[in-house]
């Protein structure tokens, strides 16, 4: 976007936040009633604090945007025209600290969840460990000493793209896309090794559904989010802010459907026989398949074990059911 300039990039940004937002509540209805169903079955309130702390991240970042815009687009007292271009220079000011503190806590929390899902899934393997929780730590340092940053820069004369604070943010921006690469490589991996040990029990598992529910799992369009905000970045583009202002917003979609996927699908349909081979948080309800039960419950996976007899492999008047999204 050769020529944009930095106010028209945050104006299309808000109505791109505006419109991510207005996705992402609408999903709300559905994870409330997920989140609620496994609550009255005994499942942890993990999830559910979860989903509630993403939603106020979430919401309290859409708030400053709009109050930002609102702040940047509209006529001052006094004032014959707007200045959004002093509005947005200015990233000292407490409504610009107030969305730099919410994205970054809002992305802490993100990498926090995806760290835990993919050590589950790696049965807490030490290697797996290391280097996920290495990146992590070193990412909320650099988030942190960003943010710490940003409440000690005034207005910012030399052009935001190359003032100090955003070159901090840029290498915070990395370490969160390899992290969350990382992850999404490995759980990709395990969900690969699951499906090819329960290939012979699926049946009608389109492409489509399976790339979908990939793209869910490891939290992907989250990632290309991350990577369009680092190559505009690097390119010196103000197309940077159109990726940054709706971050939040598609974050906090994202890994709420992570936390609740695919359940609405095995309800609306109770013909299936297909058998759910993601990999997630779930306990498993019924103890009529594999002895992979007792590990779903304790939150690891061991894809040799993971079978089910085919004399319980589906029954006319119930859907086959592994486990159900959380």
């Amino acid at each position: 976007m050769e020529g944009l300039s930095s106010e028209n990039a945050h104006l299309i940004g808000l109505l791109a936040d505006t419109l991510a937002t207005g996705v992402y509540i609408a999903y709300l209805p559905q994870s409330v009633l997920v989140l609620r169903r496994k609550w009255r079955a005994g499942a942890s309130l993990w999830l559910p604090l979860s989903c509630a702390i993403i939603f106020v991240l979430a919401m309290a970042d859409s708030w400053t945007q709009l109050v930002l815009g609102y702040t940047a687009f509209s006529v001052p007292p006094g004032e014959s025209f707007a200045n959004p271009h002093a509005v947005i220079i200015d990233i000292g000011s407490h409504v610009n600290l107030a969305k730099g503190v919410f994205t970054a806590a809002l992305a802490m929390f993100s990498d926090l969840i995806i760290v835990h899902r993919t050590l589950v899934v790696c049965d807490y393997n030490l290697i797996v460990a290391f280097f996920t929780v290495g990146l992590l730590l070193a990412s909320y340092a650099l988030s942190a000493w960003s943010v710490w940053t940003e409440f000690q820069t005034g207005t910012v004369s030399v052009g935001i793209l190359a003032a100090e604070v955003s070159i901090r943010v840029k290498y915070f921006f990395i370490l969160t896309f390899a992290l969350n690469i990382l992850c999404a490589a490995l759980i990709s991996w395990k969900i690969r090794c699951v499906t090819r040990k329960t290939s012979r029990h699926t049946h009608g598992a389109s492409p489509l559904s399976s790339v979908i529910s990939l793209v869910i799992e490891t939290a992907a369009i989250y990632c290309a989010n991350l990577l369009a905000l680092i190559v505009t970045d690097l390119i010196q583009s103000n197309a940077f802010f159109i990726f940054l202002q709706v971050l939040p917003a598609v974050n906090a979609l994202t890994y709420t459907m992570l936390m609740v996927r695919t359940s609405a699908a095995a309800r609306s349909d109770p013909s299936t026989t297909v058998m759910s081979t993601h990999i997630r948080f779930a306990t498993v309800n019924d103890s009529r398949y594999s002895p992979s039960v007792s590990r779903a419950e304790s939150g690891t996976f061991d894809p040799d074990r993971l079978s089910m007899p085919a004399s319980t492999a589906h029954r006319d008047d119930e859907p086959v059911k592994v486990g159900e999204a959380v």
